[in-house]
């Protein structure tokens, strides 16, 4: 009886101590989770929201406590998917969200900006206005037709396709599903603040550095760095394992851009799309352009052109890179800019 005493007070005793030091625990820790998203501590009250295959996100996000509020980096592609960031963020730093940042003016990283309604959202003055231009057009287009592209997703049969093939098939699902899902109550909230250049947010804790990039991935890319932590956002400048986007890119000026980030101080590098990374993830991206440019010299000095192509193969380098479908229009994309 005194032993099974003893043993239930020492029981409790474990409890109480492993309650009291949850607060604690969880302070500041990356323990949030989401079905979108996975959160990555990279710093002191700096956080990396990275996409989830097969989630609503798409893109990747970032979360900094300033020390008297808190700035998110691309809201993702979704409201769904932005409601978890908001969320997270909060319970992160224990402050409301200012500032949210578009990197630039594509969907999948404007997406959830109706869901920080009281924030002040902000972007480059090109993003701006391609995002006024471009989002209300596509919006209405995703209207018509995102949910016969899921249904069509949803009726492939998976068991014929390689991995790789699987983890492409699933995340193109869920984009066309989150569309489908959101397009109805989605609103385009656009930012209320632009810039050119730079510009600086200071917080209590820590500045924020945004750049203007001019045309690289698209016209009004920025980059977000943190000097104190040595961490820079890229947005859609950069992809790491994933074929980038280039219809919307100027490839000469984004290869100055992945230069000058291979040059700079930055330790960690968050990339729009893929995992988290540093500066010998940005070489891969730039001999993909190169690539791509060289392969269209060669179809000028062989009197062909890519369209007569039937198959086009992805090289063996980017082989496993996920977004494969982008390969040939980007060829096509490039032989458009260079190769007449």
């Amino acid at each position: 009886m005194i032993r099974r005493t003893l043993k239930s007070q020492t029981v409790c005793c474990i409890v109480i101590c492993i309650l009291a030091s949850l607060p604690n625990a969880l302070s500041g820790q990356a323990f949030f989770t989401s079905k979108h998203f996975t959160i990555q501590k990279l710093g002191d009250g700096v956080y990396a929201a990275i996409a989830t295959n097969g989630g609503y996100a798409i893109c990747n996000a970032g979360i900094v406590d300033l020390g008297d509020a808190t700035l998110v980096m691309d809201p993702f592609m979704t409201p769904e998917a932005a409601k978890d960031l908001k969320k997270a963020a909060e319970q992160l730093t224990g402050h409301s969200v200012r500032y949210v940042i578009n990197s630039h003016f594509h969907n999948d990283h404007t997406g959830g900006n109706q869901v920080f309604g009281k924030s002040t959202i902000i972007s480059t003055q090109a993003a701006l206005r391609h995002m006024r231009e471009e989002l209300p057009l596509e919006l209405e287009e995703n209207r018509k037709h995102a949910a016969e592209k899921a249904a069509s997703f949803q009726l492939m049969n998976p068991r014929n396709m390689s991995a790789h093939e699987r983890q492409e098939h699933i995340m193109w699902e869920a984009y066309y599903d989150g569309l489908a899902s959101s397009v109805a109550t989605l609103k385009l909230c656009y930012p209320q603040l632009s810039f050119t250049d730079s510009m600086v947010i200071h917080g209590r804790k820590r500045d924020v550095h945004l750049y203007d990039c001019g045309q690289a991935h698209s016209e009004g890319d920025l980059l977000m760095y943190l000097p104190g932590e040595q961490i820079l956002f890229t947005g859609g400048v950069l992809f790491i394992g994933c074929h980038p986007w280039i219809g919307d890119g100027d490839p000469g000026r984004w290869d100055n851009v992945l230069q000058n980030i291979q040059q700079g101080h930055s330790e960690v590098i968050i990339p729009g799309h893929g995992r988290s990374g540093n500066k010998e993830d940005v070489q891969p991206m730039r001999q993909y352009l190169q690539d791509l440019r060289e392969k269209v010299q060669k179809y000028q000095r062989e009197g062909h052109n890519p369209h007569e192509d039937k198959v086009l193969k992805i090289p063996e380098a980017y082989a496993a890179w996920t977004l494969s479908v982008f390969y040939k229009p980007n060829l096509l994309n490039m032989w458009e800019k260079y190769g007449y």
